[in-house]
């Protein structure tokens, strides 16, 4: 509340009024122009009563209180006013730094996208490279619509409304697809691109027929996701159905040799024993439309691995001197090298018929049989039989004899 005291001298008979210091500090902190404070220049002094008078009445005081609040009053609306304008001012330049700054960033923007950009545009599922400067998506992809002839399509844009570079476009037309199930043929419209990606939204379709079922396509069997639709008007589908069944099965082991140049020729050694494998074998049929179509084995469990038998062969060359194959003989024959008695071995060292006819033509000795050659050319058919086939050919004796 504004607050205002008078005073009188009597012996003037001068009323006099003062405004509250607090409000003349606040009107001097606003700067304001003498013309507006004109108004505290209202009669500081007012005569309010001749000589003669000795009474002030009421009355006058509330009209010089009315007078000073009034001219208060103006004086607030000045500096309220004047505020109100500079906001105003402020506000106005504010506005119009905004939008120089706003038209600024639109012009640099249209220069920059109305540049070239190279942009990846798919349509109906192939990529392609391409070029624009159209920065829009809207107008490019309605561009790219009427190039390829599509009257009605669906397109997406990887940077929504703007092309920027490297932005991916991807676009695909409606398309009429004629399905045959079962002898029943249908018409599906489309936007998908590839096979898989049909099929995939015609799965409803699987519900008339039952649950085991799915879509099986003989003649885009593979890569159905490399398959466009774009090159497919037809399609034949068998509804395929699979029955599995596991067996247990084993499998036998095989034997290995392999060389050793420090065991002697002729010489066996087993460096790692065999195994048999053991597995679970899953048989899956396929039928087509309840008919069997093929069944395919695969394994889904190793019970036990099977492991070949390695087996270490000499190669290291014995001098095997004409003692040696004469012990042996002694052994095989009591040394008689041209013995034939009729059991079907001969010789000195008891070569069979075929052994011995492989080991002569091997060396150069053209006797029919063992017993019809020389001691030397027996030695030497023996040397490389021993050589090839190790001291096994002649097993007791060679074992007798510790040569193996």
């Amino acid at each position: 509340m504004n607050k205002f005291f008078i005073s009188q001298d009597f012996k003037s008979n001068v009323l006099s009024t003062k405004i509250e210091k607090s409000k003349i500090k606040s009107i001097e902190t606003n700067k304001i122009k003498n013309k507006d404070t004109s108004v505290l220049s209202y009669p500081k002094k007012i005569e309010v009563a001749s000589p003669l008078q000795k009474r002030l009445t009421l009355r006058d005081i509330n009209n010089i209180r009315d007078k000073y609040i009034a001219a208060y009053q103006k004086l607030i609306d000045n500096i309220t006013l004047k505020k109100q304008q500079q906001k105003a001012r402020k506000r106005k330049l504010a506005l119009r730094g905004a939008i120089s700054v706003f038209l600024f960033i639109c012009v640099i923007s249209l220069i920059a996208l109305s540049q070239t950009k190279e942009v990846k545009l798919i349509v109906n599922g192939v990529e392609q490279e391409s070029e624009t400067d159209q920065f829009l998506s809207s107008l490019y992809i309605k561009k790219i619509a009427e190039k390829n002839n599509f009257d009605d399509y669906k397109a997406d844009c990887s940077t929504d409304s703007m092309v920027k570079n490297n932005s991916v476009i991807e676009i695909s037309n409606l398309k009429t697809i004629t399905t045959t199930i079962k002898g029943k043929e249908e018409k599906h419209e489309t936007y998908a691109d590839t096979l898989s990606e049909f099929l995939k939204e015609k799965e409803s379709l699987l519900k008339n027929y039952g649950s085991k079922y799915s879509f099986f396509i003989k003649e885009y069997q593979d890569n159905q996701d490399k398959v466009y639709l774009k090159d497919v008007d037809k399609l034949n589908i068998n509804l395929m159905s699979k029955v599995s069944k596991d067996k247990t099965v084993t499998q036998k082991y095989k034997t290995k040799y392999v060389d050793n140049k420090a065991l002697e020729s002729g010489t066996l050694k087993v460096k790692q024993k065999g195994q048999v494998g053991k597995y679970v074998k899953t048989y899956e049929t396929i039928y087509l439309d309840d008919k069997k179509y093929k069944t395919n084995v695969s394994v889904t469990k190793v019970i036990q691995k099977r492991q070949d038998k390695i087996v270490e062969r000499g190669t290291k060359v014995v001098s095997t001197s004409s003692s040696v194959w004469d012990r042996l003989a002694k052994c095989e024959s009591g040394g008689r090298w041209h013995l034939s008695t009729g059991n079907g071995f001969y010789g000195g060292l008891q070569f069979s018929a075929p052994t011995w006819r492989t080991a002569a033509s091997k060396v150069g000795v053209s006797a029919p049989y063992a017993h019809m050659a020389s001691k030397q050319d027996q030695i030497k058919a023996a040397t490389w039989l021993q050589r090839n086939s190790g001291w096994g050919q002649w097993p007791h004796c060679s074992s007798k004899l510790g040569l193996r």
